[in-house]
Formats: structure tokens, C-alpha cells, sequence
């Protein structure tokens, strides 16, 4: 592989619990109900809009969910949100291997730039593509496409590593090779049913994987 590509949530930054919590505040306090976690968690990977689309609120009420979850989100963020043990050393052997890396998510710049300074990945990565780049988000391939023309990379020479069902369909749709992070799936079977290249238990295997000692 010449390239990587990376989720954030739940694939660098251990974030999933506080994202849950945070979609059933906003839908209690705007909608009086919310969905069980395993809806949201099928959905996860998405912007919120399609999110709450998704659950299957009024478009009239998407702003306000979306800042209710805001609010709710940074108020505990810094609390809450640590990276994944393993990632830092990861992208060290990935630079030491000259492998490029980027950034896939479909959090907001804001958003993204505030975890990624958190959890010390700020300027780790060649490229940063966010919901705020693209006018078409994950599962459409159109973020990855973004990425890859940014680094120049050959999608057959790239991996997508995500947490998320949209992120393997997003990779496959754009012709990476597609990998699961399984350590930050809460529930790994969506994520396994959507038929990923590689399942990777760490960090640590991505390095297995690419020096051929990996499974898939």
C-alpha cells in the first residue's frame, strides 16, 4: 500500500460513547424520544443531518437537533474523548515507511480540527477531508475521491480504514481496499457484515497486514 486513509471517530479517537450520548440528548430534548443506541450505530459514519434524517425527524427540526448535539458534545468533549492506544506509534511507522495518510471523516473542519487537537493527530496527516469539503458525504465515495486526487494516489494502492459500515462502502464504491477497525466498533458485526478487504483488532495490525503477517 502507498497510501492510508483513516476515519476519526471511532477508528483514531475513542469518541463513540460520548457521539451516543449526545444523539439521544439532542432527540429527548428536540423530539421527546429518541432511537435505541443500535439504530444510531448502524447510522454512525454519516453527517448529522443524515442522521437525524435517518431517525426520522422533521426537516424543520434538523437545526435544532443539530445544536442541541453540538452543545452537548463540546460541553464533554475534552472529558471524554482520548485516542485509541496505538494510533500515535501506527502513524510514526507509517511516516517511517514513507506511506502517505490522510483524513476521511464527516465531522464539520470545526469539529474535526477540535478532536484531532485532543487527542495530539493534529498535523499528522497529508490531507483533511471533512463534511465541509464535498457536497456529497459517506457512504458516497465522493470524500474518498477528494482524498485520494489531493495525495495522487492510486485508489488500488490505498487502504480505507473505518469503524463504520458507510466507511467500507464509501472505500469499496471508490476502489480501495477497505479495512475494519474493530477496536472502536461497539457492536463489530454491521461493520463485519459490510464485507471489509481486512478485520483489524488494533492499530498494531495494520502494520501485520502491511508487512504480510496480517489476516484479512
Amino acid at each position: 500500500m502507498k497510501a492510508i486513509l483513516f476515519d476519526l471517530d471511532g477508528t483514531l479517537a475513542d469518541s463513540i460513547r460520548l457521539i451516543l450520548a449526545s444523539f439521544r440528548h439532542a432527540c429527548r430534548a428536540e423530539l421527546g424520544r429518541s432511537p435505541e443506541d443500535a439504530f444510531w450505530l448502524r447510522h454512525i459514519g454519516g453527517t448529522l443531518r443524515q442522521q437525524f434524517l435517518a431517525a426520522g425527524a422533521p426537516e424543520a427540526r434538523i437545526g435544532a437537533l443539530e445544536a442541541a448535539y453540538r452543545d452537548f458534545y463540546v460541553a464533554r468533549h475534552d472529558h471524554w474523548v482520548e485516542v485509541f492506544p496505538g494510533v500515535h506509534g501506527l502513524l510514526d511507522a507509517l511516516a517511517a515507511r514513507r506511506i502517505a495518510v490522510g483524513l476521511v471523516t464527516s465531522k464539520s473542519r470545526v469539529g474535526a480540527r477540535r478532536t484531532l487537537i485532543r487527542c495530539g493527530l493534529a498535523g499528522r496527516f497529508a490531507v483533511e477531508i471533512t463534511a465541509d469539503d464535498t457536497q456529497r458525504h459517506k457512504p458516497h465515495p465522493d470524500p474518498l475521491f477528494a482524498a485520494l486526487e489531493a495525495l495522487d494516489a492510486d485508489p488500488e494502492e490505498t487502504l480505507y480504514l473505518g469503524d463504520a459500515p458507510q466507511d467500507i462502502e464509501a472505500g469499496r464504491r471508490a476502489g480501495t481496499r477497505t479495512a475494519a477497525a474493530l477496536w472502536g466498533a461497539l457492536d463489530p458485526r454491521p461493520l463485519l457484515q459490510a464485507g471489509p478487504d481486512h478485520a483489524l483488532r488494533s492499530p498494531a495490525d495494520l502494520l501485520d497486514l502491511l508487512e504480510g503477517r496480517g489476516k484479512s
